[in-house]
């Protein structure tokens, strides 16, 4: 996992047909906004010839990267306390 700052994006070479991650992110402010906090999570691919479906290599990485998006979820949102419930009340509009 990664988190990306604007000193990691370099320039980036924008071109409105292609939309390159890096490109988009690094022109941001000519486009009016800021880089909001930003986090890549990813892994390496055994190859990247052509073909249907994941690798083995990236299809046993996914439950490992779901894990690493919850874990991340859970640190950048606080806890939200349950309320109880009394279902004896009414609710009032």
């Amino acid at each position: 996992m990664l988190r990306i700052g604007v000193e990691d994006l370099g320039s980036g070479e924008f071109d409105a047909h292609g939309m390159n991650p890096v490109a988009v992110l690094a022109n941001l402010e000519q486009l009016g906004g800021t880089l909001p906090l930003t986090y890549l999570v990813g892994c390496t691919p055994a190859g990247v010839e052509e073909g249907i479906g994941l690798g083995e290599a990236v299809d046993s990485a996914v439950p490992e990267a779901i894990q690493a998006v919850h874990t991340l979820i859970r640190q950048l949102v606080p806890a939200v306390p349950t309320a109880s419930v009394n279902s004896t009340r009414p609710r009032r509009s």
